[in-house]
């Protein structure tokens, strides 16, 4: 799937002054490695316990660069996943999550 072209057609067009932007999965798609992997299917189990689509919601989909440091590394994704799980075990609601999801997302956003 061209994850790029279906966010173009829901949000827009990536920011003109991004660089190397791509439609980036806040709980990432797969992950690499065992250890990504199991935080991925954490990640994406919280997402699903909000009705959150982990692969095709929009509330997990952002424009991002795409080649920058710590982009697609297990540090980020740690981060993402310990935050969703903060909001969860606190007694978090749905827009709680989207809230976290926002914060997250604009990390991913302004990695350089």
């Amino acid at each position: 799937m061209d994850y790029g072209a279906y966010l173009k057609k829901n949000i827009g067009d990536p920011p003109k002054d991004m660089y190397d932007p791509h439609a980036h999965h806040i709980v990432f798609k797969k992950g690499n490695g065992k250890a990504q992997k199991e935080l991925v299917k954490e990640g994406q189990e919280i997402l699903k316990e909000y009705d959150i689509d982990p692969i095709l919601g929009l509330e997990n989909l952002v424009w991002a660069p795409n080649r920058v440091k710590g982009q697609h590394g297990i540090e980020a994704l740690r981060n993402v996943v310990d935050n969703l799980k903060k909001v969860r075990d606190a007694g978090g609601d749905r827009d709680d999550i989207l809230e976290m999801l926002n914060k997250l997302g604009d990390i991913a956003k302004r990695r350089k």
